[in-house]
C-alpha cells in the first residue's frame, strides 16, 4: 500500500475513533442531563428528561453510523475496494468543516486518495 494512502487510511480511523468517542460523551451528557432535569422536581420536568435523552440517544446513533461507515471504508481500503476510495473522499469532504482537526485529517485524506499513485493502486485487482 503506499504511503499516501496509507496515510488516509490513518487519517479515517482517527476521524472514527473521535466520532466513536464523541458519541459515549454525548450519551453520557445527555443521559446525566436528563437525569437530573427529570429529578429536578420542576414542571414537566420528567418529560424534559425524557427527550433531552432521547435527543441524545439519537445524536449518538447518527455517530455511531458514521463510525461504523469509517471502520468499513478503512477495511474497503485496506482491501483496495474503489467504492472505500469515493466513500473516503466524501468523508473527507464532510469533516473538512470540523476545524482544526477534522480540516487537517481532511485535507491529508484527500491529499492520499486524490494522489495519481492511489488511482492506479484501486485500479490494480
Amino acid at each position: 500500500m503506499p504511503d499516501k494512502i496509507k496515510t488516509a487510511r490513518t487519517c479515517i480511523l482517527v476521524m472514527t475513533w473521535i466520532n466513536v468517542a464523541v458519541a459515549i460523551m454525548v450519551l453520557l451528557l445527555f443521559f446525566l442531563g436528563g437525569a437530573m432535569l427529570g429529578a429536578s422536581g420542576e414542571e414537566g420536568g420528567a418529560a424534559g428528561g425524557v427527550v433531552f435523552g432521547i435527543f441524545g440517544l439519537i445524536i449518538a446513533l447518527i455517530l455511531g453510523v458514521m463510525a461504523l461507515v469509517g471502520f468499513m471504508t478503512a477495511k474497503g481500503i485496506r482491501e483496495k475496494k474503489n467504492w472505500a476510495r469515493i466513500v473516503g473522499i466524501i468523508i473527507a469532504i464532510l469533516n473538512i468543516t470540523n476545524v482544526p482537526i477534522g480540516t487537517i485529517l481532511g485535507v491529508l485524506i484527500l491529499i492520499g486518495l486524490f494522489d495519481s499513485e492511489a488511482v492506479t493502486w484501486f485500479e490494480k485487482k
